[in-house]
């Protein structure tokens, strides 16, 4: 079922439900909050509808001060109770309901971290993402608004019916007169409601780009870029496009909501002059008491004021539980593969791989990058990867680790069909180096382990043969150094070269079976690359690996070359029966010796 057939079969009230469940389930207490604050909001208002009544009444009729004195301390008393409980009750449903969208968005971002990573590049992905993010991390729309709303609109409710029963005493007729009044308004500023959230679909992408160019603007990994390029205007100028873009689709909201005010306003004045002229007149003719006055004045003024607050909670609790359609349509995405019979990830140290009539083009894409693409990689072998870019050399690995899918054929891995092997279990078969090196705010130690609890030992014999050790001995904290300054003020950052060793050491760590090594040594030194390719063996061992690499000396270190251009194997052998061969992967590697040999020649 597609989420927009879930979204049509969904209430409001299912998403109300849906939230409170949440909510009373993780936070219980909340429960009982929301029951003591609804009965403390029902009862506040009329204490100074009343009690002004009373006190006349009292006067009126000439009863002692002592009755009147005990009316107003009774008073004092339970409004210091009913007001003092609100507060308490406020304020901490507010870290109750904090907590709460935290959860959520705890559970968001895990389906996010959990969904296979095509929808990691998918646009109508990423945007559904930012509006379920934004449902979560909003106080007022959303899961926020449908908690906040709920919390005081039960007492709003029974402080209502107080209201109509005071209100039909005075004349029926006044009664429909303003709940007439009140459900016009109600309707037109559910209908503006509606309106807002239909624009959510054009609203939406844009602010993930203006908030893209905003935070890139304040990030320290872009900030020499922008000033050694002098970025800053052309940065500005897109940002405010895309801000008058948001701008635009903003003023059409405003305008339907200005619409309904203006009504309002008018609703109001009528309302007010007939009614209140319809109780001047009454206790004018002696049909009511001057304390009756007091208490029907008193009455309407105070339900004109319940009636818009209780309107703007049931209009905000609709318009909230709306925006729960977002956080629901993206964890309801089902793009993750169900494998009906699967089968066991193969064991052992050394795996063959099969690649057999491989095609496979991108989502949203018209170009195949492989078609009918067939290579076997025997258990053990060091085979390393050539072409031009674009050639499809990085597909091929997200296909072999199950990033992708091919659209049709077969990888497998043993004789075993990868395509019938959970993830979680494939991804283990793994140690790989991509060529963008994203380190964690975290320490070397959490970095290297990928977890909290690291194996001191294995980390230091990691680090070692990725080359990384006498820097991190340099450290005052050791494996303990924490990177970056996200999260630790003291945070440092490593050179490209050492964020490079750190993600090999990362990969030699796992120490999965099969190695991929996209472009690993990119950032090195000339000499710290040669250190690295002298201990290639000892790093991979009788491991099957596979090596991306732009530089083709690099190939030399490997039992097997494969040119790949257009997504089609052109060369395949050693790397000295391609040079003998004189094709194209002799030409390329004769032009990089030559670029080289010009260097040497320079330097000297």
């Amino acid at each position: 079922m597609s989420n927009k057939e879930n979204k049509d079969k969904r209430s409001l009230m299912n998403n109300i439900v849906f939230t409170l469940q949440h909510m009373f389930k993780w936070q219980p207490e909340s429960m009982w909050l929301t029951l003591v604050n609804s009965i403390a909001v029902a009862i506040a208002p009329f204490i100074w509808v009343v009690v002004p009544k009373l006190i006349i009444d009292a006067v009126s009729t000439k009863q002692s001060t002592n009755y009147i004195i005990t009316i107003l301390l009774c008073t004092l008393i339970v409004a210091s109770i009913v007001y003092f409980t609100k507060e308490a009750c406020i304020g901490v449903y507010r870290m109750k309901m904090a907590r709460t969208r935290m959860l959520f968005g705890l559970d968001l971002h895990g389906k996010a971290m959990q969904l296979d990573y095509h929808h990691v590049e998918n646009v109508d992905t990423q945007n559904a993402l930012h509006r379920a993010k934004w449902t979560t991390s909003n106080p007022q729309f959303g899961m926020g608004g449908v908690m906040q709303n709920t919390f005081s609109i039960v007492g709003y409710l029974l402080g209502f019916i107080g209201y109509l029963g005071i209100i039909f005493s005075l004349n029926p007729l006044v009664l429909i007169y303003l709940l007439f009044s009140v459900t016009i308004i109600y309707r037109r500023k559910d209908k503006a409601n509606k309106f807002q959230h239909s624009k959510e679909d054009e609203l939406r992408p844009d602010e993930r780009k203006f908030r893209y160019l905003a935070r890139i603007m304040t990030d320290f990994e872009f900030g020499k870029d922008i000033r050694i390029y002098q970025l800053k205007e052309m940065l500005l100028q897109k940002m405010l496009y895309f801000n008058r873009k948001t701008e635009a689709i903003q003023k059409t909201i405003y305008k339907e909501f200005l619409k309904v005010e203006l009504l309002d306003t008018v609703l109001v004045l009528f309302r007010d002059g007939i009614v209140y002229g319809y109780i001047t007149y009454l206790t004018l003719n002696g049909r009511l008491t001057f304390g009756d006055f007091i208490l029907y004045t008193g009455t309407i003024s105070g339900f004109a004021v319940w009636m818009q607050e209780l309107m703007r909670q049931v209009t905000l609790l609709r318009l909230a539980a709306r925006y729960v359609d977002d956080y629901r349509d993206y964890m309801e995405i089902d793009g993750n593969v169900v494998l009906v019979e699967p089968l066991e990830a193969p064991k052992g140290e050394r795996h063959d791989i099969c690649f057999k009539d491989i095609c496979f083009k991108y989502p949203d894409s018209e170009k195949a990058v492989f078609d009918k693409f067939t290579l076997e990689i025997p258990a053990g072998q060091k085979l390393a990867i050539v072409g031009t870019n674009g050639a499809g050399k990085t597909s091929l690995i997200k296909l072999l680790t199950g990033l992708y899918r091919p659209n049709s054929g077969e990888i497998h891995i043993s004789g075993t069909d990868i395509a019938r092997v959970p993830l979680i279990e494939h991804y283990k078969l793994f140690s790989v180096v991509y060529q963008e090196i994203k380190p964690l705010a975290a320490s070397i130690a959490e970095n290297v382990a990928s977890c909290e609890s690291p194996d001191e030992t294995m980390v230091w014999d990691a680090l070692k043969h990725s080359g990384l050790e006498k820097k991190v001995k340099t450290l005052g904290k050791s494996i303990d150094t924490e990177l970056l300054k996200v999260i630790y003020d003291d945070g440092i950052e490593l050179s490209g070269g050492e964020n490079q060793k750190l993600a090999l050491a990362r990969a030699l760590y796992k120490n999965g079976p099969i190695v991929i090594l996209d472009e690993p040594t990119s950032a090195l030194d000339p000499i710290a690359e040669k250190d690295i390719y002298e201990s290639f063996n000892d790093m991979i061992g009788n491991r099957t690996a596979i090596f991306i690499s732009h530089r083709l000396s690099s190939t030399k270190f490997c039992d097997k070359v494969v040119f790949i251009e257009d997504g089609k194997i052109i060369e395949s052998g050693s790397h000295s029966e391609l040079m003998a061969l004189k094709g194209k992967y002799a030409h390329m590697f004769n032009l990089q010796a030559q670029y080289y040999q010009t260097q040497s020649e320079v330097s000297a």
